[in-house]
């Protein structure tokens, strides 16, 4: 089985336990106020397809950064703070209520913490390129210190990808 078939499995079965899949083509917001959220089988390619993007990108630019893995609570916050941007129409780091992305992920447990956000892209390696073109965006796939990531994937209604991606480094990993 190659790597990227390993990886989707891997989200789909994340996604199956930990959020619950449907078949339906759009993101089901979910719950804003707790971890649920829903995505279609296209989002789920997209998860896989960025992740493997974001790992590329590591290997790719001479660092020795640790490949990322799903964490499933910077999954939610991701998403949820995705989906936000889409409902708002709005691109941001300030989110719902001025929340910041260290509150939305809390700082309990969490030595270091990034988040990049866009809208409009229609693709991972498009959304990635973006964020590598970005000095503070390129930071944040570059630094070893992060070894998990989320990826929050909603769309408005007119179509529009709104991406947010949110790094972490646990203080006991």
């Amino acid at each position: 089985m190659s790597r990227l078939a390993a990886c989707i499995f891997g989200l789909c079965g994340i996604c199956l336990l930990v959020m619950g899949c449907q078949s339906s083509p759009r993101v089901s917001y979910g719950d804003p106020n707790t971890s649920s959220a829903t995505f279609s089988r296209q989002d789920l390619g997209l998860r896989a397809q960025l992740l493997e993007q974001h790992n590329i990108a590591r290997r790719s630019h001479g660092k020795s950064a640790p490949s990322l893995r799903i964490d499933a609570h910077l999954e939610a916050v991701a998403q949820r703070h995705a989906a936000w941007m889409a409902r708002e129409n709005t691109m941001s780091h300030t989110g719902e209520n001025g929340s910041s992305y260290i509150e939305r992920v809390g700082v309990r447990g969490w030595m270091g913490l990034g988040e990049n956000v866009a809208f409009g892209q229609t693709g991972a390696e498009e959304v990635v390129a973006t964020w590598m073109g970005s000095p503070s965006h390129r930071k944040n796939i570059l630094e070893k210190r992060f070894k998990l990531v989320g990826f929050g994937i909603a769309r408005n209604e007119a179509g529009t990808i709104y991406w947010c991606t949110v790094f972490g480094a646990r203080t006991n990993p």
